[in-house]
């Protein structure tokens, strides 16, 4: 799918067997294989594949201000001890200049990232040293990557914004990761009993790429139509909830567990994350018949996407308890700064 996304009159000029070879050398297929490495690919795919929105497939242009606003939020005590995950979200993509982005993909790719470490953990490593792993995982991944654009794109694409510019990193060095790698920690413990329910199936995989692909261009289109002036966090909350409901939708036609019959409404999240979140709570009772979907859904980096009282209701409704005071999603004033108007190009708010 990402293949046929890529247009261009230097591309259209290439043949067939070219075209294979720049797009298999931008990805890195044979060599650098990952998930991490192909979701910040896919997001330089999705970011130039427009000359005119800012909000695409999954994939957002943010301004100067945006950068350095995530910046301070970082740099400061963030807020509560919290980190704001969607730092992770974040990505640098170079053509003649580079720009700043932030990309649901990223966070997928970090979700097999950790699966990845935890695998690799001997049998009898001490908690202490898991986390310790963890924490030092975590600082890598707050240290922003930037890739290059697609080789093969003339001049500037995507939106382009005298007043964007590139992501710096602030000093991470005595930033407290605990809470949110005892989070990761106490998931992946989850995530075993749940990783053995899971019947691999292409079919499923393939399903849940389209859905989630479709879902996102349709949260962008709305936005992109009505000209609506949502900020950065209420659009990656939207993106949260549009992954976590791809798997959702289609384990229950794909990947079910058992003959009960569920009756999964497959309407995707487009426009906010109220119905979403109620499909999710008539499950309740049955959700231990969704392992993908409770691997995606209880997932911190996934929740911390979504406004904290949000992401609570969601673990809820996958019978995880937790604190009601506890911020394991974006608490309030992370959500409402990180909504400034700090998207390329969005529009200006009246009054």
């Amino acid at each position: 799918m990402l293949y046929n996304l890529v247009s261009g009159e230097k591309w259209d000029s290439l043949d067939s067997k070219k075209k294979e070879q720049h797009f298999r050398s931008y990805f890195s297929i044979g060599r650098n294989e990952n998930t991490l490495n192909w979701a910040r690919h896919a997001s330089g795919v999705l970011a130039g594949t427009s000359n005119t929105r800012s909000i695409g497939n999954g994939v957002i242009g943010l301004t100067r201000y945006g950068s350095e606003i995530i910046e301070s939020i970082i740099s400061d005590l963030s807020v509560n001890e919290q980190i704001p995950i969607i730092a992770f979200s974040i990505i640098n993509i170079a053509d003649t200049k580079a720009k700043t982005h932030a990309s649901i993909f990223n966070i997928l790719g970090i979700i097999v990232r950790f699966f990845s470490i935890e695998e690799n953990f001997p049998a009898d490593l001490s908690i202490n040293h898991k986390k310790a792993r963890i924490t030092n995982e975590l600082r890598q991944l707050l240290s922003v990557v930037t890739i290059s654009g697609m080789p093969w794109q003339e001049g500037i694409h995507n939106t382009e914004d005298s007043n964007q510019s590139s992501y710096s990193t602030p000093d991470i060095s005595n930033l407290n990761l605990d809470t949110l790698a005892d989070s990761i920690i106490d998931w992946l413990e989850r995530s075993k009993n749940l990783k053995n329910e899971i019947r691999p199936s292409a079919v499923f995989l393939g399903k849940v790429w389209t859905r989630l692909y479709f879902s996102l261009l349709s949260v962008s289109d709305i936005r992109y139509s009505q000209k609506r002036n949502n900020g950065l966090a209420t659009i990656m909350e939207l993106f949260a909830c549009c992954l976590i409901n791809a798997f959702f939708a289609e384990e229950s036609y794909y990947h079910f567990t058992s003959k009960i019959e569920t009756g999964v409404d497959r309407i995707n999240p487009n426009d906010s994350p109220d119905n979403f979140i109620e499909k999710i709570k008539t499950h309740k009772d049955n959700m231990e018949q969704f392992p993908f979907t409770q691997i995606i859904g209880t997932c911190p980096i996934v929740l911390g996407l979504i406004k904290n009282k949000n992401a609570l209701h969601i673990l809820e409704a996958m019978n995880i308890k937790s604190k009601k005071d506890c911020n394991i999603g974006c608490n309030e004033l992370i959500f409402n700064k990180l909504n400034k108007e700090i998207i390329v190009n969005a529009e200006k708010k009246t009054s």
